[in-house]
């Protein structure tokens, strides 16, 4: 009876301060972005942004309850205010062919979420950009978010690499004698050579799967035992990005 009633008193106290937030009122700072103004509570932000609380409690112009957010957009800033105060964001989007922007979504909060250190904004945005990547099946849509993610300069980016790499191999897994696949493959190493070198060291230390990303083929009780996928040779991807000849069977 206690734990229902502290989480009881937990939700209600989160949707007070949500109310409050909205409202405008008692809060006591302003984030800036875009010429476009969002009013929140310090205490709620700075307990969750380190970068934000060393702002707002040092020498600085923010300590004044004024700070101004560069290099993002003003709808990433309004999705940070909503984890702040809801644990979630919204970026679904109206139709399964704007999945593209779902992924563009998520990496700009991610990147927002490791600029700020938002540590549980960082682990929002990973899994759902996960999510995203995972249900994409066909193969003119892995250029996009390959490239999106290895453009990326942030210290964090490898956690999202690495959800790039498992959401190609679940790729290859599945259709490992598809033409498209392998021209897709072709031209993404020979155009981002880190990808090339992720790709074939994840099937040296992982010859086969020990993780699920999707359905494919689950098995009812999964065990650490991985089904019987098609082998692809890490070797073949190696040979692929130097000599450029695509993947090898």
């Amino acid at each position: 009876m206690g734990d229902l009633f502290t989480q009881s008193h937990a939700i209600s106290l989160c949707m007070l301060m949500t109310s409050a937030q909205t409202e405008g009122a008692m809060c006591d700072l302003e984030l800036v972005c875009d010429g476009q103004t969002i009013r929140v509570h310090k205490l709620v932000v700075c307990l969750q942004s380190l970068v934000l609380r060393a702002a707002c409690t040092g020498l600085f112009e923010e300590a004044s309850g004024r700070y101004e957010m560069k290099d993002c957009e003003f709808a990433s800033v309004q999705r940070m205010v909503d984890f702040f105060y809801n644990g979630d964001y919204d970026a679904k989007a109206s139709d399964e062919t704007e999945s593209s922007e779902e992924m563009l979504i998520h990496v700009a909060m991610f990147t927002l979420a490791d600029k700020y250190i938002i540590d549980g904004l960082r682990t929002l945005s990973q899994i759902k950009f996960k999510a995203v990547v995972t249900k994409q099946e066909k193969p003119s849509v892995m250029p996009q978010y390959v490239k999106l993610v290895y453009d990326l300069e942030c210290e964090s980016s490898k956690r999202l690499r690495d959800v790039v790499i498992e959401a190609v191999r679940l790729r290859v897994a599945a259709l490992p004698s598809d033409s498209d696949i392998k021209k897709t493959l072709e031209g993404l190493m020979d155009d981002i050579p880190d990808f090339a070198k992720d790709l074939a060291m994840s099937y040296i230390e992982k010859p086969q799967y020990t993780t699920w990303l999707g359905d494919y083929e689950k098995p009812a009780n999964p065990t650490t035992t991985a089904p019987n996928f098609p082998r692809v040779s890490p070797w073949n991807f190696a040979e692929a990005a130097r000599r450029k000849r695509g993947i090898a069977r």
